[in-house]
């Protein structure tokens, strides 16, 4: 909207461009809402990869205490955190966006894989695992553990995709590490082709070319393992672990219920053959 006044403008919560004509002392003057112009920006610097003017955008609105507005222009970008983990972003730029939002990284990508900022990341999780990543993936999932068990359109969680790269250095294992303490019920948990994280795990694994990979990859297995362990014994006692307990008792009695008026029907249906066949003779 264009205005014109006479007067100095005051302080205002938009960007200005102002024009002087020539003759006269009028102040021809076009605002657009700083909410807009920064949505853009920040929008911008993440589909460019524009990582330091994001840092400097979001670091400009907190030292400013524009917080809110900050909060406002991720709002209108749900899926921005997802779009950064998609390009790589720099682990403190996640950071500094979960911040200020931390609701962005329940966001799952509209693109039919029902996949979190967590899952991207994981899947990108590519050697030579990198410390960047690494820091990235601790952040997420130290923010929003509960996407450590949340499946995707394949049945995948972040654990069973992480497990499928090559564990090659010890940032793979502390990734691996991260993300099953975020989410141990993930060891339990199949995907749509019946795997657990260990089984992808082990068939993933290629036969380690040096020591140092050999001692990755047991690692990783002994955390895996100890993950799985703890998690079952503390679910066993627990409520909901002792209601499995007893389905489980539940359905080996009827079982053997079963199994013996099978068997009964069995012996009675043999004994009425034998006698009809001795009646015969």
């Amino acid at each position: 909207m264009c205005t014109s006044r006479l007067s100095k403008p005051a302080h205002t919560n938009s960007t200005t461009m102002r024009h002087r004509r020539r003759r006269g002392d009028i102040d021809i003057t076009c605002r657009v809402p700083l909410k807009d112009i920064a949505s853009h920006t920040i929008l911008n610097n993440v589909e460019l990869q524009q990582w330091d003017a994001l840092r400097t955008t979001l670091n400009h609105h907190q030292n400013n205490g524009d917080d809110n507005l900050a909060k406002q222009v991720l709002q209108d970008h749900p899926k921005i955190l997802l779009l950064a983990c998609q390009y790589d972003a720099p682990s403190d730029v996640i950071q500094k966006i979960v911040d200020i939002k931390p609701e962005l990284a329940q966001e799952k990508a509209n693109d039919g894989s029902q996949q979190t900022p967590l899952h991207i990341l994981c899947q990108k999780a590519t050697p030579p695992a990198s410390q960047e990543r690494t820091k990235a993936i601790r952040v997420l999932a130290e923010r929003y553990p509960q996407a450590a068990i949340i499946m995707d359109s394949n049945g995948n969680t972040p654990l069973h995709l992480i497990c499928r790269t090559p564990c090659d250095s010890a940032h793979a294992v502390s990734a691996v590490e991260a993300v099953s303490l975020a989410g141990p019920a993930a060891m339990t948990m199949e995907n749509h082709e019946d795997e657990t994280p260990m089984e992808i795990f082990l068939l993933s694994q290629a036969t380690a070319m040096t020591v140092r990979e050999e001692e990755h990859q047991n690692e990783v297995l002994k955390v895996l393992n100890q993950t799985s362990i703890k998690y079952l014994s503390n679910f066993k006692s627990s409520p909901c672990g002792e209601m499995y307990r007893l389905k489980c008792c539940q359905q080996a009695v009827f079982a053997t219920k079963r199994t013996s008026v099978s068997s009964a029907t069995a012996t009675a249906s043999t004994c009425s053959l034998s006698d009809e066949f001795v009646s015969q003779d």
